[in-house]
């Protein structure tokens, strides 16, 4: 008995300095649910250890339900465990990191649509019908326009051709002598395709147009000039070429148009085509 007792007096002996730095340490330091359980287990009155909580600098007490519940269990009385909240919730709260602004990249204003035209003249010949002789072959003179943006599949367009042959007298610089003269006109719109971007540009085209076809006899005999002006169709292929990155362009066009008008060329009214083929020059800009 007398050697049980003696182990226990060197068992505490041993455990005093160790006690005692811990609860120096726990004084200088933050005070959390370690510490309180250990001045709970050292004996230590309730009056002294919500003073010592009251008196810390700063706590960090974990207080979810399971961390209640071991509280309890080390023994820990309710009134401590009541001033360790209070004492908690009087704490400053911490604000938690700020996470940097992130500001998404702006992205570049879409262009602004940028409308496209292309302005040519063209000078060529114009080849009728049979019906048309001795003035089946034209000297033509017109404008193609093409007007379009870059998000349209085609590109609108609106041509003008005047072609005329025969007759006496001069004209563009050639002189004619024959016994008759004949003219026609073109007023067309449609859609146009041109394949783009580049130097070499191809493009198709076609639509409806306002044709208007004359006859006249000019040797002399008293006979009144016939004419007629009907709807027809066109269609054009052809291509551009822009040298350079400026706006020059030039090419070549092949047309075709018809119509049913009636003409009457000296030996009655006859349905005939005001139309028929073209072979141009092309030369202009485009903007």
């Amino acid at each position: 008995m007398r050697r049980v007792a003696c182990l226990v007096v060197a068992f505490v002996c041993s455990c005093i300095p160790t006690l005692g730095q811990s609860i120096e340490t726990l004084g200088e330091g933050t005070l959390n649910n370690e510490a309180i359980v250990s001045l709970t287990t050292i004996g230590l009155t309730d009056d002294a250890i919500v003073a010592k909580i009251q008196a810390a600098g700063s706590v960090d007490f974990r207080l979810e339900t399971d961390d209640l519940v071991n509280l309890k269990g080390a023994g820990v009385s309710p009134d401590v465990v009541a001033a360790m909240i209070t004492r908690q919730a009087a704490m400053p709260k911490s604000h938690p990191t700020e996470r940097p602004l992130v500001v998404a990249p702006q992205q570049a204003p879409p262009k602004p649509l940028k409308p496209g035209v292309d302005l040519n003249f063209i000078v060529g010949l114009k080849r009728l019908e049979n019906a048309w002789s001795p003035v089946d072959d034209q000297l033509e003179l017109g404008a193609a326009v093409s007007i379009g943006q870059d998000i349209w599949p085609v590109a609108v367009a609106v041509d003008f051709l005047y072609t005329r042959y025969g007759g006496q007298g001069c004209i563009w610089y050639v002189c004619l002598d024959k016994p008759a003269k004949g003219r026609t006109y073109e007023v067309d719109a449609g859609v146009r395709k041109i394949w783009e971007p580049g130097r070499v540009l191809p493009y198709v085209g076609a639509g409806i147009g306002m044709i208007y076809g004359s006859f006249e006899i000019t040797d002399g005999t008293f006979y009144p000039k016939s004419s007629d002006v009907v709807l027809g169709a066109w269609a054009d292929m052809g291509v551009l070429f822009r040298p350079s990155r400026k706006n020059f362009e030039f090419g070549v066009d092949v047309r075709y148009s018809t119509a049913d008008a009636d003409i009457d060329f000296g030996n009655g009214p006859q349905s005939v085509n005001p139309g028929g083929y073209s072979f141009g020059l092309l030369f202009g800009a485009h903007f």
